[in-house]
């Protein structure tokens, strides 16, 4: 790093030395190295395993995410941080697997002093005390009928794309909040939308189907409980059992299965790989 010329490191410099650049704090350089590689990577590493779960439940889903995806790009092209953007149907599919399973699925907040009151559209909240928690369920705001209609429950990318829904989203975007909000909204929200698209960009540029083998492979202990098919909301419809411990995931941690080629003429070929946690079914055409 040291021998680059002054016009290379844009190009070269990594985050490190972007901030050994701008400070000599070791303190402030560990706090941002922790926030971007910790704080990020496990929850950009559910909302893709999240994203995965849920397009192998909904094919059709991903045969249009696929069909976007293979328009812009072809099957090579690399996405940039300028075209991304583009990707309408990406950008709502990310985001209604934020709405259905959060990262994060539980928030807290305190205040710092005594009688503090939070002015809200529903009236006053007063906090008696500094220290007096406020938690909340992100969840339950994500799936709460009156904000977000009768199929809540539901898994409908569109209704990021139809105008009326989403224009409810910026006229109350308290309702939305895998990243938080107001002042102290996540500052890796971009990042995680970049990170995450770019992923979903090169699995759908390489791969046409993901097959859930929960059946076949998970163990009794990772499988829904039998009561769910009687209940209420999105129970009687995971195959998963979704689990929270500061970040959201499912019961089934790592389940190795082949994942396997096709001919153009429909044939199997052998088993060449594994896949953590997916039997996936990569197109002819995908490397």
């Amino acid at each position: 790093r040291k021998n680059l010329k002054p016009e290379e490191k844009g190009e070269y410099e990594s985050f490190l030395d972007h901030l050994a650049d701008s400070t000599s704090d070791v303190e402030l350089i560990k706090d941002q190295l922790l926030n971007i590689l910790l704080a990020a990577r496990d929850t950009t590493a559910q909302l893709l395993s999240w994203t995965c779960y849920v397009l192998a439940l909904h094919p059709d889903i991903m045969a249009r995410l696929r069909e976007e995806v293979l328009a812009t790009y072809g099957d090579s092209e690399s996405p940039t941080f300028e075209n991304i953007k583009s990707l309408k149907y990406l950008r709502a599919v990310l985001d209604e697997v934020l709405r259905l399973f959060p990262p994060v699925p539980i928030n807290v907040r305190s205040p710092f002093h005594d009688a503090t009151v939070v002015p809200t559209r529903q009236g006053p909240l007063y906090f008696s005390s500094a220290g007096m928690l406020c938690n909340w369920s992100v969840p339950s705001i994500h799936k709460h009928k009156a904000l977000w209609g009768d199929d809540a429950d539901k898994f409908d990318p569109d209704r990021w794309i139809d105008p009326a829904r989403a224009r409810k989203v910026v006229e109350n975007p308290f309702m939305f909040l895998p990243f938080n909000g107001g002042a102290r909204i996540c500052i890796g929200q971009q990042f995680a939308y970049n990170e995450a698209s770019f992923v979903m960009v090169r699995l759908m540029q390489l791969f046409d189907r993901f097959t859930l083998a929960q059946q076949e492979a998970a163990p009794a202990s990772a499988l829904p409980p039998a009561s769910w098919k009687n209940s209420n909301g999105r129970k009687p419809m995971e195959e998963v059992w979704p689990k929270g411990a500061i970040t959201i995931y499912s019961k089934v941690r790592q389940c190795y299965l082949p994942m396997s080629d096709t001919k153009a003429d429909g044939e199997r070929i052998a088993p060449h790989g594994f896949v953590s946690g997916w039997n996936v079914d990569q197109n002819a055409s995908g490397f």
